[in-house]
């Protein structure tokens, strides 16, 4: 956003106001690129190069809505956070009136935390996380839930591999 003012004899005033895109949400047709204070500014097109989270579930036009105030919150903490995750190892934050916010990275790890306390929850993943990697636990496609600290629990997901076409020879019957 920028105003232009002048002051008499002999002064232009210029104002830029600059936002940065925190996340991407899908509103008419298209997705927007929306700011720490919840507003969706820019309409994204074909040569705009971003590497943010998709927010998923709980973004409305009225953002009323407590899930999405929870979602900007939760986005204020991973966009300041130096520790895994960043803002920049995620790939979606999904939002569900029922089961609260998850978090998708980009290496498939879902991390489920539920409402409130994120914080508190994430830092706890870093310690479950350490103790995978003492056990040698592969940490591709796993669904952590941190929703209740006191008992955290970690479950391998199978993860389909692409259906194979088989095409049959001549003379088979299929």
């Amino acid at each position: 956003e920028v105003s232009i003012g002048r002051e008499f004899p002999n002064r232009l005033i210029i104002d830029l106001q600059e936002r940065t895109a925190v996340a991407l949400v899908k509103r008419d047709n298209g997705f927007n690129l929306l700011d720490l204070d919840g507003v969706a500014f820019k309409k994204l097109e074909k040569n705009d190069e971003v590497d943010i989270p998709v927010l998923n579930g709980c973004y409305s036009d009225d953002n009323d809505s407590a899930l999405f105030t929870k979602s900007l919150e939760l986005l204020r903490y991973l966009s300041a956070s130096k520790e895994f995750p960043t803002i920049r190892n995620i790939a979606e934050i999904h939002g569900n009136e029922v089961f609260g916010l998850s978090l998708f990275t980009d290496s498939g790890l879902c991390i489920r935390l539920g409402f409130d306390s994120y914080e508190n929850k994430l830092k706890r993943l870093n310690a479950v996380m350490a103790d995978m990697e003492r056990r040698n636990m592969k940490l591709g496609f796993l669904l952590i839930d941190l929703n209740d600290p006191a008992k955290i629990s970690v479950q391998k997901k199978n993860v389909l591999s692409p259906a194979i076409s088989i095409v049959p020879k001549k003379g088979l019957r299929t």
